[in-house]
C-alpha cells in the first residue's frame, strides 16, 4: 500500500502528487499481494478531501477508476506474458473477486 505523511506535502506537493497517481498505483500493484488503494486512502494519504481529489484529477481529464484499470491492464498483461500461473490467481492479486470479473474486465480494455 502506497503510505504518505502529512508533513511530506505543500499545497505543491499534493498537486504533484495527484499527478503522479498513475505511477503510484501502478508501482501498488507490482507489489505482490498488496491491494490497490481506493479513492479514500489515496485522498487520506495526500491530505485531502475525496471530493478535492476526484476534482483535482477531473482537472487534468482523468479519474480514478481509469487510472486504476490502466494500471490493472499494465501489470495483468505482464503477469500473463511471464508467467504460467492460473488465471484465477491473477485475477485475485489484481483484486478482483472473481476470474469472471477479471475476464470482462479484460475485454473492457
Amino acid at each position: 500500500m502506497i503510505s504518505f505523511t502529512t508533513e511530506d506535502f505543500t499545497a505543491g506537493r499534493r498537486r504533484r502528487s495527484v499527478e503522479q497517481l498513475p505511477q503510484q498505483l501502478s508501482a501498488a500493484l507490482a507489489v505482490p499481494g498488496a491491494r490497490c488503494p481506493s479513492l479514500a486512502e489515496l485522498a487520506q494519504g495526500l491530505c485531502v478531501s475525496t471530493r478535492t481529489l476526484k476534482r483535482r484529477l477531473q482537472a487534468r481529464g482523468l479519474s480514478y477508476r481509469r487510472l486504476l484499470d490502466q494500471a490493472r491492464l499494465g501489470r495483468a498483461a505482464e503477469l500473463l506474458q511471464q508467467s504460467r500461473r492460473p488465471l484465477e490467481a491473477i485475477a485475485a492479486e489484481l483484486g478482483y473477486s472473481s476470474s469472471a470479473n477479471f475476464s470482462r474486465a479484460f475485454r473492457r480494455w
